[in-house]
């Protein structure tokens, strides 16, 4: 099965539906292009940890917000929401 994720979007979306391993490869396939946009960070970080991998998620989260403190924002609030759990 072939998810197409030409936005950011998508991959919360996908998730969504329960297209885990889809939005996993998919994703990793996006950040090997090097791009340094923030929301893929983001996403990256909520795929890991709803993969239950909570450093990479933290690592992923933390990256966005040191590449744009406000690169969204609702996601952006969000984001340093979501460190603050994983700290715990």
């Amino acid at each position: 099965m072939f998810i197409q994720m030409s936005g950011t979007g998508n991959f919360s979306s996908a998730l969504k539906v329960g297209k885990f391993s889809e939005t996993q490869a998919a994703i990793k396939d996006a950040l090997r292009l090097n791009t340094g946009d923030a929301k893929l960070f983001y996403h990256a970080g909520m795929i890991a940890r709803a993969g239950g991998d909570k450093t990479a998620a933290g690592e992923f989260i933390n990256r966005a917000l040191a590449l744009n403190p406000q690169f969204d924002v609702l996601q952006a609030t969000s984001a340093r929401q979501i460190l603050e759990n994983l700290s715990r």
